[in-house]
């Protein structure tokens, strides 16, 4: 069943609950409004009127009983013995005191032992009546826990996805600082250039990287301005840069390659060695290839280091925001760490 947003507003807003009750009702009692206005080859007789209004008010009643109490109190409970139990009983009982206010208007006369045929039309009438009002209550009830589950589902993934984003930026900055603080104890000059670098990536980070979507030309010089950063602080280490295609007028996700390239730039530190971080960017419109390998020291260059948080998230961030439309590789060798995450943007 296919539905349109605005379909779907229009019966799940309670401020047209009247409206949906007129229609119901007016579609329901549409041959006796049509041969009351006359509309009809043979028009409902005066005289009949009030027998059609008795019989929809007993038929108004017996239904909204029926949605607003005998649903709620067995139906909704799962007590469905009670329900049809209590439906039928409440079926009889119109049928007999319907068919009773028929005769009544009729002849004139009060019947206590209504006609057999009528009480059975009434009962059947009545019953197609419920049965629809029923259907639709109870599709209408299924719409509205679909769309609150459809909600709490949005609302819960939306903040999920905020969490593990915001985890990063901790993380970032507290390499940078530390890297500068490198610096200003080494070369004050470099630590400003630094400070530069940092406002810029800090600008990216609190204005550009607040929406869902970012440009991958731009997520592109992210990664280069961390890397001069770095690259400040740990001249032994060789980075290699590519980019095979056009970033332009893509739009991804931002932050999903500095993970990848800050445990690169952790795990990679050497004493003596130099470190060597291959990185390389195979663009294409319909996909996008990233990948980044790292030498590994024989000996961490800290052997209490902690792996970061990015790499925890990264897998979980893109389950949410790219499900079925990537893969991720990870090669953790002997003497060097391979990563290649390809995604359709």
């Amino acid at each position: 069943m296919f539905i349109s947003n605005r379909s779907l507003e229009w019966i799940l807003n309670p401020r047209y609950r009247w409206l949906q009750h007129l229609i119901f009702w007016s579609i329901m009692y549409m041959p006796h409004l049509a041969a009351f206005t006359g509309l009809t080859q043979a028009p409902l007789p005066a005289k009949l009127i009030p027998l059609y209004l008795a019989v929809l008010s007993i038929d108004v009643l017996v239904v909204y009983f029926n949605l607003y109490i005998l649903i709620p109190r067995f139906f909704l409970r799962s007590k469905f013995w009670g329900y049809i139990l209590s439906t039928f009983g409440l079926l009889l009982v119109n049928a007999t005191f319907s068919s009773s206010i028929q005769q009544f208007i009729l002849t004139g006369k009060r019947v206590f032992n209504p006609d057999m045929a009528t009480s059975i039309e009434s009962f059947v009438l009545t019953f197609t009546l419920m049965m629809t009002a029923v259907g639709f209550n109870i599709t209408k009830r299924f719409l509205i826990s679909q769309a609150r589950l459809k909600e709490l589902e949005t609302t819960s993934l939306k903040t999920e996805l905020a969490f593990l984003k915001h985890q990063i930026n901790p993380h970032f900055l507290f390499n940078s600082l530390n890297n500068i603080y490198v610096q200003s104890r080494t070369n004050s000059s470099d630590a400003s250039e630094s400070i530069l670098q940092l406002s810029d990536l800090l600008r990216y980070q609190l204005y550009d990287c607040a929406k869902d979507r970012v440009k991958l030309s731009d997520e592109i010089d992210y990664l280069k301005n961390y890397l001069d950063i770095d690259r400040m602080r740990k001249n032994h280490a060789e980075v290699d840069f590519e980019v095979s295609g056009s970033p332009t007028n893509i739009q991804i996700a931002p932050y999903l390659f500095i993970p990848f390239v800050e445990n690169a730039l952790k795990h990679g530190i050497t004493l003596n060695n130099e470190t060597k971080i291959g990185i390389r960017f195979t663009i294409k419109p319909e996909r996008i290839l990233f990948e980044i390998e790292n030498s590994k020291p024989e000996q961490p260059f800290n052997q209490n280091m902690k792996g970061g948080i990015g790499l925890a998230n990264i897998s979980r961030r893109l389950d949410l925001l790219y499900p079925g439309k990537y893969r991720l590789d990870i090669d953790n060798e002997k003497n060097v760490y391979k990563v290649k995450l390809g995604l359709t943007p």
